[in-house]
């Protein structure tokens, strides 16, 4: 039996959580609301954001007023001082985890990601890389993927230790989308489904590692 850090089903391969967890929760305009986080218990808040400023909330130990909140780390129970923003997703809230978690395998994945002075940076470790395709910019379509030497037009250079992709200064790319393989390897599977900070009966053995 294990935590998990993210909703899973029956048959989920799983690998490590991140220790550090990002949550969304939405507003409903009352006073002093009361937001709930799943994954129990926490080991320290990074922030609490009202998004659409921002603006940074202040952690209190008492009864937090207007730009503050409370929060109990066992229960999980972050309250918003003052008047909560209503809406959808107004707030951001960032913590870490208090113990070790597992969460679905992040095997394949497909980014859309900005490129500034012809470099891009993928958000997870690569492993290999299926495809890159410059979808704005002087030149737009598939690029032809090198891992040394100088990148020439219709080229993108793949740094893997750095998460880079640079592009020719001449193909003016400013937007690419990428698919590629992670470095994470799974270590084990879910037997059941369970939502987010539950215990789950895992399956350790016979799964790649």
């Amino acid at each position: 039996m294990i935590k998990v850090a993210e909703d899973v089903v029956a048959g989920d391969k799983l690998m490590g959580a991140s220790n550090v967890r990002t949550d969304l929760f939405s507003g409903d305009g009352t006073a002093q609301q009361e937001l709930t986080i799943g994954n129990v218990p926490i080991s320290s808040m990074v922030s609490v954001t009202e998004l659409g400023g921002p603006t940074v909330l202040t952690l209190v130990s008492g009864t937090p007023t207007t730009g503050e909140y409370s929060i109990d780390l066992d229960l999980g129970v972050l309250i918003i001082g003052g008047t909560s923003v209503s809406g959808t997703d107004n707030y951001e809230v960032v913590y870490n985890l208090g113990d070790g978690r597992l969460e679905p395998l992040l095997d394949w994945v497909e980014e859309d990601l900005v490129v500034s002075t012809n470099v891009g940076t993928l958000t997870y470790p690569v492993e290999q890389i299926e495809y890159v395709e410059a979808t704005t910019g002087t030149y737009t379509g598939p690029c032809g993927i090198i891992t040394q030497g100088s990148v020439a037009t219709t080229q993108v250079l793949v740094d893997r230790a750095a998460r880079t992709l640079t592009f020719a200064a001449a193909d003016a790319v400013t937007a690419c989308t990428v698919r590629y393989r992670t470095t994470y390897k799974p270590c084990g599977q879910a037997l059941e489904a369970k939502s987010q900070g539950e215990f789950c009966t895992v399956h350790f053995t016979g799964v790649d590692n």
